[in-house]
C-alpha cells in the first residue's frame, strides 16, 4: 500500500458494487467491482457470468451509486433504483446486488457512514502487537468464552464475505454490550475500502463510525492492536493479519472506555476474523481462476473450431434453463427431480466443457465444409481430363489402324468420332456438376446414391491396359454417410467425448465437482444404447446428462455456421427433438417440457436461422 501525500493511507470516493449469486448455479459466486461499467453475460463475454439470459445486462456508475440497464428491457419484473442495494431473480437464480462507497479523507460530512480525521485530539490508551496476544494468557468470562468458540466454530464452516460479515457483527456486539458501532475496512491496492459498517441493532443509530488517521497507520503498519480515546468517545482497533501482511483494519466504538482485557480479545477476534476473511478471498480467488480456466478452454475450442463458436455458452444457458424448468415441476415424473445449486453448478461447467476433446480432432475434420476435399476435387479434375484424352486417342488410333488395313476413312467417319468424343466430354461435364451438388447435401436419396455409384463405377482403358475407374472407392465413400464426412471423418469427430471425459478426468476436481467429467463424457448416449462412446442405456444415464444432450442436440441442429451439417429452423429442431423422444432416445418428459416452457425462453439466444 502506497502512502499518500500527507503519509496516510489514501481512501477514495466512489461507488463501488458488489454482486453475489445467493440462490441457483453458482451459488455463492461474488465479486466486487470498483470500474464504470459492468456487463452481466456468459462467462467469454462478461465481467460477472449468470447462469440466467433474464439476468444479461449491465451496470453503470454514477455519481449516486449504479444503474441497471437490463440487455431486454421486460425480463426483470422489478428495476434496481440508483444507489440502492437489491436483488435480481430470473427463475430460481438470486442475484444480491450491494453498493458500497470508497470514502475520501476529505469527506467529513454528508451521507458517509464512515469518516476519517486527521484531527489531534486522539489518545492512545494502550497498544499491543498482534502477536505477542496469546489467548491462554488472559481470563475471560465463561459467557465471552463461550460466545468466541461459538464463533470459531460457525466461521469454520463458513466461505463468503458477506456471511463471515453477518457472524462477526452479532458475536462482536454480543461479546462488547457498550459498543455501539463496528467497522471492518479492508486494504486494496488503491485505497481503503470499508467492508462493513453497522450500529448495534435495534439502537437506531445513525452515527458516522471514525477512523483517525494516526491509529490507522500506526495498525496497518506496526500491526499493533489499540485502544484510544477521543472527544467523541473510546474505541478499539485491531489489525487483520494475512500470510503476507496486514490486509484490513477491524474498529469497535463506544461511550464507556474499553479495558486491557478488552483489547486483548479484540485482538483474538480479529485473528480469527482475518483467517476466515482471507480463505473467503482464496474461495474466491479460485473460482475467479476456474473460470479463467474455462473460458480459456473454450477460447481454446473455438480456436479449433470457429464454426461452433458461441455453441458451448449457448448450450449452458439452454441446459440450465431446462434445469431451472425441471425443478419447479411438482407434478409428473419430473417432480423427483431436485437439483441443489452446487449440482446446477456442475452442470454448467459440463456443459462449457462438454467439447473440450475437440482440441485433439484433426482441423481437416472440424473444417469440411465439402463431402470432398479441394485436394479431392482437383484429383478428379485430372482424372477426366485423362479419361477424355485416352477416349480421343483411342478413337482416332482406331481410324489410323483402319487406314493402315487399307480401310477407306471418310469424312463421315472422322466426323463420328469427333462427335463421339464431345458427347463423352458433355456427360462427363453432366455428371462432374451432379457430383458438385451433392458435395453440399446433409442426406442422398437412393436415386442420387444409384446415378453415383452407376457413374463411379464406368471405366476406360489405360496407357498400361489396366481399367481407370471414373471415381475411386476412398471418393465414393465420402457420399454414403450424412453431412460433409465420411464414416471415418465421423468416428474421428466422435472421438472428441472420450477425448473430453478422460482431459477432464485429469483435472483434480473438488468434491462438489467431482461429476462433470462423467456428465461432459456422455452428452451423446441415448436412452436406447444406441449413442456413444459406451453405449449406455436410460438406467445408467441420470437426469443432468438427459437435459445436457437435448441442449446439444438443439443447439447443434439449429446453428447455421456448422460447416458439415445443413441448419434446421427452430420448428425443425423442435421436431428433430420430438422424433428421437418417440423413438426412445431422448427422455420425453424432458423434450415435452423444453419445447413448452424454455424455448419461449431461449430463443433470442438461437443464431439466425434460416428457414429449411
Amino acid at each position: 500500500m502506497t502512502p499518500g501525500r500527507n503519509g496516510h493511507v489514501p481512501l477514495l470516493d466512489r461507488p463501488v458494487l458488489t454482486l453475489l449469486i445467493e440462490e441457483g448455479p453458482d451459488s455463492g459466486l461474488s465479486a466486487r467491482f470498483d470500474q464504470p461499467h459492468i456487463c452481466l453475460d456468459v462467462a467469454a463475454c462478461g465481467d460477472f457470468a449468470v447462469p440466467h439470459p433474464d439476468l444479461f445486462g449491465s451496470f453503470r456508475r454514477t455519481d449516486e451509486g449504479f444503474n441497471w440497464h437490463p440487455r431486454d428491457e421486460h425480463a426483470l419484473d422489478q428495476f434496481l433504483a440508483v444507489g440502492h442495494d437489491g436483488v435480481m431473480r430470473a427463475e430460481d437464480t438470486l442475484l444480491r446486488v450491494r453498493i458500497d462507497r470508497i470514502f475520501h479523507r476529505e469527506r467529513e460530512t454528508g451521507a458517509a457512514c464512515l469518516r476519517v480525521t486527521d484531527q489531534p485530539g486522539v489518545h492512545i490508551v494502550q497498544s499491543i502487537r498482534q502477536a505477542e496476544v496469546f489467548p491462554g494468557q488472559f481470563n475471560l468470562e465463561p459467557d465471552r468464552l463461550d460466545a468466541v468458540m461459538r464463533l470459531v466454530s460457525r466461521l469454520n464452516g463458513l466461505r463468503y464475505p458477506d456471511q463471515i460479515s453477518d457472524c462477526i457483527v452479532e458475536t462482536t456486539f454480543g461479546l462488547y454490550p457498550d459498543a455501539r458501532i463496528f467497522s471492518i475496512s479492508l486494504l486494496e491496492s488503491n485505497g481503503l475500502r470499508p467492508a462493513v459498517v453497522t450500529g448495534r441493532p435495534q439502537a437506531d443509530l445513525h452515527r458516522e463510525a471514525v477512523l483517525d488517521a494516526e491509529v490507522v497507520d500506526r495498525v496497518i503498519t506496526g500491526a499493533e492492536g489499540m485502544l484510544f480515546a477521543r472527544d467523541e468517545g473510546y474505541g478499539i482497533c485491531a489489525p487483520l493479519p494475512g500470510q503476507n501482511a496486514v490486509f484490513g483494519i477491524l474498529q469497535l466504538e463506544a461511550d464507556q472506555a474499553f479495558g486491557a482485557q478488552d483489547l486483548d480479545l479484540f485482538c483474538v477476534l480479529a485473528s480469527h476474523v482475518a483467517f476466515a476473511l482471507e480463505r473467503a478471498r482464496l474461495t474466491d480467488t479460485m473460482a475467479r481462476m476456474f473460470d479463467g480456466f474455462v473460458e480459456a478452454s473454450m477460447g481454446a475450442i473455438e480456436a479449433r473450431d470457429p464454426a461452433t463458436a458461441g455453441h458451448s455458452e449457448r448450450v449452458a444457458a439452454y441446459c440450465l434453463a431446462l434445469a431451472e424448468a425441471a425443478n419447479q415441476e411438482t407434478q409428473g415424473p419430473l417432480a423427483e427431480i431436485c437439483l441443489s445449486p452446487m449440482q446446477l453448478t456442475e452442470l454448467r461447467y459440463a456443459a462449457l466443457l462438454h467439447d473440450f476433446g475437440k482440441v485433439g480432432v484433426r482441423e481437416a475434420v472440424l473444417g469440411k465444409a465439402s463431402r470432398l476435399t479441394r485436394h479431392q476435387i482437383h484429383v478428379i479434375g485430372r482424372r477426366f481430363e485423362l479419361i477424355l484424352a485416352l477416349s480421343e486417342r483411342r478413337a482416332h488410333t482406331r481410324l489410323l489402324n483402319d487406314a493402315a488395313a487399307g480401310k477407306p476413312v471418310t469424312a463421315e467417319r472422322l466426323q463420328a468420332v469427333g462427335n463421339q468424343v464431345l458427347s463423352l466430354e458433355a456427360e462427363i461435364a453432366d455428371e462432374w456438376n451432379f457430383i458438385q451438388g451433392l458435395c453440399r447435401e446433409w442426406k442422398l436419396s437412393p436415386a442420387q446414391l444409384r446415378r453415383l455409384k452407376d457413374f463411379a463405377h464406368r471405366t476406360v482403358e489405360g496407357r498400361d491396359g489396366r481399367p481407370i475407374r471414373f471415381l475411386e472407392d476412398s471418393e465414393l465413400d465420402n457420399f454414403t454417410g450424412r453431412g460433409t464426412l465420411n464414416q471415418r471423418e465421423w468416428d474421428d469427430m466422435r472421438s472428441h467425448v472420450s477425448q473430453s471425459e478422460l482431459y477432464l478426468q485429469r483435472i483434480p476436481w473438488s468434491d462438489e465437482l467431482r461429476d462433470i467429467p462423467c456428465l461432459a463424457g456422455a452428452h451423446h448416449e441415448n436412452l436406447d444404447g444406441t449413442g456413444y462412446p459406451r453405449g449406455i442405456t436410460a438406467a445408467n444415464i441420470p437426469p443432468r446428462v438427459r437435459m445436457l444432450t437435448i441442449a446439444d442436440i438443439f443447439d447443434a441442429a439449429t446453428a447455421w455456421d456448422r460447416p458439415y451439417c445443413v441448419p434446421l429452423s427452430i420448428d425443425r429442431a423442435a421436431q428433430l427433438l420430438q422424433r428421437k423422444a418417440e423413438r426412445g432416445k431422448l427422455d420425453a418428459d424432458l423434450v415435452t417440457l423444453f419445447l413448452k416452457k424454455v424455448l419461449p425462453r431461449i430463443e433470442d439466444l438461437v443464431p439466425d436461422r434460416p428457414v429449411v
